[in-house]
């Protein structure tokens, strides 16, 4: 803590205008004097609005109510804190529905609808790819076979491992799989949207493709680094693959998919043989 300026006494000051009143230290003491009593009577009308404000809280009750208010804060503090333990209370009781789902549409058909994004599940959940896979292939048992599969795609896309072992759950089904575009169909969700035969957009639609991208820690060491980027020259390598089979993309544009975004609107993923049919406005989306 600094040490607080010493006072100079006001006599002090004046002294040198005391001994000769019409010399140029006796005018300067004058203004010395004179500031230092402004800023006297500065701080002594300061500090006397100060007490009144403090009188007028007392004498006007406005005390007592801002101390009501600050308890009445801290009663609304536990109230809100109540009300998020009783919502996840209920959050945890009545889930909402997945945005992914799988279920039976036919006597040997069946639809899985993927929104949102592919992630990873908590530690108590498994992946998603794992949950609507468990549950097509139990629905295949039921039907003693399952012959047609509607695959309907709004997403993002997410983890690119999310997304090939999803790829690789349909592909083991023998199934005729129908894909139907209803909004994007982007990153990894583009590449399950393309087993489809046929794969379906609606005419608002939009397909976009990308290089497989890697999310670093803050520190990684060299063996990491690496690591790191070995496995992503093999995942753009499999990416590669789907969009030279599934596709009649160039090898140019592929590459240029592998350098930047590159998104399709209904019309270009036909041409590019990403769709094979647009589903015009009013038309319904069923295969």
């Amino acid at each position: 803590m600094s040490e607080a300026a010493p006072v100079v006494p006001l006599a002090s000051l004046a002294e040198p205008f005391m001994a000769d009143p019409t010399s140029d230290e006796a005018w300067l003491a004058n203004r010395r004097v004179a500031t230092a009593l402004d800023d006297l009577r500065t701080a002594q009308e300061a500090e006397q609005r100060v007490r009144q404000q403090f009188e007028g809280l007392r004498h006007d009750g406005l005390y007592n109510e801002l101390r009501a208010a600050i308890l009445n804060t801290a009663g609304l503090e536990r109230t809100l804190a109540e009300q998020r333990a009783a919502a996840d209370e209920a959050k945890h009781k009545y889930p909402d529905p997945p945005q992914s789902y799988v279920r039976r549409t036919g006597e040997r058909e069946a639809e899985l609808v993927l929104r949102g994004n592919l992630r990873m599940g908590a530690e108590t959940r498994p992946m998603l790819c794992y949950r609507l896979l468990d549950t097509l292939f139990r629905l295949d048992q039921q039907c003693c076979g399952l012959e047609h599969l509607t695959l309907r795609i709004n997403s993002n896309g997410g983890l690119l491992i999310e997304g090939l072992n999803l790829i690789d759950g349909l592909l083991s089904l023998p199934v005729r799989i129908t894909t139907i575009v209803e909004g994007t169909a982007s990153s990894a969700a583009a590449l399950v949207a393309l087993i489809g035969s046929p794969i379906k957009i609606r005419a608002g639609a939009r397909i976009m493709l990308h290089s497989c991208r890697v999310r670093c820690p803050d520190a990684m060491t060299q063996a990491e680094l690496a690591d790191t980027y070995s496995v992503t020259r093999s995942n753009n390598a499999r990416v590669r693959d789907i969009l030279k089979a599934g596709t009649r993309l160039t090898d140019e544009q592929i590459e240029e998919v592998m350098i930047r975004d590159v998104s399709f609107t209904a019309e270009e993923a036909i041409a590019a043989g990403l769709a094979h049919e647009i589903i015009e406005p009013g038309i319904d989306a069923a295969a």
